[in-house]
């Protein structure tokens, strides 16, 4: 018994240990530009092996000091839905007119999730059904 209890404590600890946080994986510098009321976004991915999603920027009108992001509503939400590949920097270009001053800014980052097609097996004929077939020749 005690050693069936060890067993599923270490599942369940082993299980929450191995999974990955995206924002591990990614740097990100961005500017406002005003004169083409643009916002760039220079990204980094160093996950070896996934591809990470940048779905969208949230922009607030005060600086990152005074700004609590994870309660507040930001003052802009660009969505932008652009990959950055395994080891690879990429630079994205929104169009946004902005008011001056400091702003604060985070993006909202996922893994690139790929879709798994599972081929339909055909169901297994019967002893009669087979019988059947090869008296009609299907």
């Amino acid at each position: 018994m005690k050693k069936i209890l060890i067993y599923i404590l270490f599942i369940i600890v082993s299980s929450h240990a191995n999974a990955e946080n995206v924002y591990d994986f990614f740097d990100y510098s961005w500017k406002v530009d005003r004169t083409y009321d643009t916002v760039t976004i220079n990204a980094y991915n160093k996950h070896p092996s996934k591809t990470i999603i940048v779905e969208k920027i949230n922009i607030w009108d005060k600086p990152c000091a005074s700004t609590n992001t994870s309660t507040e509503e930001p003052y802009r939400i660009y969505r932008i839905n652009k990959q950055v590949r395994s080891y690879e920097d990429r630079s994205m270009v929104i169009t946004a007119k902005l008011p001056s001053g400091k702003k604060c800014a985070n993006v909202d980052l996922s893994f690139k999730v790929y879709r798994t097609i599972t081929p339909i097996q055909p169901k297994k004929k019967s002893g009669p059904q087979k019988f059947l077939d090869k008296i009609l020749g299907n």
